[in-house]
Parts: structure tokens; sequence; C-alpha cells
């Protein structure tokens, strides 16, 4: 990551330069483009790239390129940490089940909505409303699960003052 930020300055400075035009300092601009073409290649050998196997990496040379290398950072951080839990609950399967080993990392409580709850009333209502006959609710039963993860209701608070709430839910 510092890798890029240090490219990401790099290429700040190679723009200002760029914008001197021919008073550039020539020698100062290759200078930069040096160091951004030597930062990129070591971050192709710390972060590898199947597409140019056969072929030379380009430096890392535009906000563009960047921007893709940090979303593939995120992406590869995020394969990491789901690999991490996944091999934690496989480790974990005879003490808990997976499932619950996993809602466990993600620091996420789900428990059944009564259905005596307004919760549960407002939920079911809106269904009734929006479902289109899609539904015979002689022959489905309908369950709602309360998903909680821990920290969230603190970081609503900041909200309850806000006037357009929303109600957004997943069926499945």
């Amino acid at each position: 990551m510092s890798i890029l930020n240090e490219i990401s300055s790099l290429i700040d400075e190679d723009q200002e330069l760029c914008k001197k035009g021919m008073q550039a300092d020539y020698e100062a601009l290759t200078l930069v483009r040096e160091k951004i073409s030597n930062q990129s290649s070591r971050y192709y050998e710390l972060v590898p790239q199947a597409r140019y196997k056969d072929s030379i990496a380009p430096p890392l040379n535009n906000q563009h390129m960047l921007k893709q290398a940090f979303e593939n950072l995120d992406n590869l951080s995020n394969i990491e940490r789901a690999s991490k839990m996944l091999l934690g609950a496989l480790f974990r399967q005879k003490e808990m089940h997976p499932i619950d080993y996993l809602h466990k990392a993600l620091n996420i409580d789900m428990s059944f909505l009564n259905p005596n709850t307004n919760e549960y009333a407002a939920l079911f209502k809106y269904i009734e409303n929006t479902q289109q006959g899609y539904i015979n609710f002689k022959t489905h039963k309908i369950n709602f699960f309360k998903i909680e993860r821990k920290g969230e209701a603190e970081n609503y608070q900041d909200y309850l003052s806000a006037g357009n709430h929303r109600l957004l839910y997943h069926g499945s």
C-alpha cells in the first residue's frame, strides 16, 4: 500500500512538472518518471499479475492504473480474510457449526424474529401489500430473521433524526 501511495505522490509531482511546459526541469522530470518506473516494478514483484507473464508490465504512471492497483489490493485483502475465516470454520467444525463460526467471525448476531412483535407485523404487511398474488399465505410460512452487527446500532444513532427512513430487506 505504501508503494502505491508513493507512486501516487510521484504521479502528482510528474503532472506538476509537465504543466510547466518548456520551462520544466527535464532532469527532474526524468528522475520522477524513473522513480515511478522503479516503484511500479517493486509493486509488480510483490503483487505479480498473470496478464503480464509474457510481457513487460507497464509502469503505474496514471491515476486510472493506480486506482486499479488499489482495487486489486483491496480484492486480495478480502480474499485473504474470507480464506482465513473459512479455514477457521473448517478447523472448528467439531466445536461449532461452520456457519455459526462465520457469523461469530463477522460479529453478526442472527436471531429469529418473533411473530408477535410490531417489527414482524410491519414486515408482513409490507410483503402482503406488495407481493402481487405470488404468495399463498395458507401454504407458505413467512419467517423473518433479525441481523445485527456489533457496533452497527451505535453508528445508526447518528441518523435517527433524519426524516426519510426506508425499509431495506432481502427476501429469499
